[in-house]
């Protein structure tokens, strides 16, 4: 079947949404309905080995986000930028495409301020509501996200203790966290088992190097590891190559064997995601 004839649930869906100080908040609905599962692109049956990709950086400049959710198989992920603008039509269009969307959420990295997120920002030292306060503001700039990706955030996520109110309170709203992989040593997999948050670490960075051969050296690596592993999650920047590597590799990988998965395949997997992660580097 066409993967655009795959349809997402409308959102915001006002079950699952609550008045927030910043604006409209995702919840937990009635009957333990979730965000990540009512929000989540639905996973088409399939067997043998599956990718997640995550492509982040999404909502800035119109022409590379409009390009990106054209481009994109429907199954890839993409995360928005709460600094964005226009960001309900660019989730709505996201979605109406078929892409399963994450919200990124600025976090402290290890050269704050000479590397700074933006405004917002959820820092290492702040009081739990301060950092509450900043992810509702991010959490309210649109709306249909199944959980949030970090933006930055090295030296935030490698701190437990401020970590942990963060990741709570995500989990208490019904959302996944994913780990974009880029930083060593974070602390978010203890984090989220202790906190019960569905969650996963991207296993490869598919541009951590900005080159056409190492893109697409990245992206046959990421083929054998999902066929060592039956399923794997990679993530990249929306960056215009990146796009356009990944929009060629994606032609033929059916035909290769390999299956696009959207990122709630592994944020949805019984039994908690965190032992997806332990092989991360």
């Amino acid at each position: 079947p066409n993967a655009t004839q795959v349809k997402l649930a409308p959102a915001p869906d006002a079950r699952l949404t609550e008045r927030g100080r910043h604006g409209p908040l995702p919840r937990i609905g009635e009957g333990r309905l979730r965000p990540l599962d009512v929000y989540a692109r639905p996973d088409e049956p399939g067997t043998g080995p599956r990718i997640a990709v995550l492509v982040s950086g999404l909502g800035i400049g119109e022409n590379a986000t409009l390009g990106a959710i054209a481009r994109l198989p429907a199954a890839v992920s993409l995360a928005l930028s709460p600094y964005g603008s226009d960001l309900e039509k660019t989730a709505t269009r996201a979605r109406e495409a078929g892409h399963e969307i994450l919200l990124q959420l600025p976090m402290e990295p290890f050269d704050y301020p000479d590397s700074d997120p933006g405004p917002q920002t959820l820092l290492a030292s702040a009081r739990p509501g301060e950092n509450l306060d900043r992810a509702a503001w991010a959490m309210s700039r649109f709306s249909g996200f199944v959980g949030a990706v970090n933006f930055m955030g090295a030296k935030l996520m490698s701190e437990a203790g401020a970590l942990e109110p963060v990741l709570k309170d995500l989990s208490a709203r019904g959302l996944g966290f994913v780990d974009d992989g880029a930083a060593p040593g974070t602390q978010v997999a203890t984090v989220a088992a202790k906190t019960k948050l569905p969650f996963a670490r991207a296993e490869i960075v598919i541009d951590a190097v900005a080159r056409p051969d190492a893109i697409d050296a990245e992206l046959a690596r990421l083929e054998t590891l999902a066929r060592q592993k039956g399923l794997v999650l990679a993530s990249s920047s929306a960056s215009p190559l990146t796009i356009e590597r990944l929009s060629r590799w994606s032609r033929d990988l059916e035909a290769r064997g390999i299956r696009l998965v959207p990122v709630s395949a592994i944020l949805r997997r019984p039994g908690g995601v965190s032992k997806l992660s332990s092989a991360a580097p």
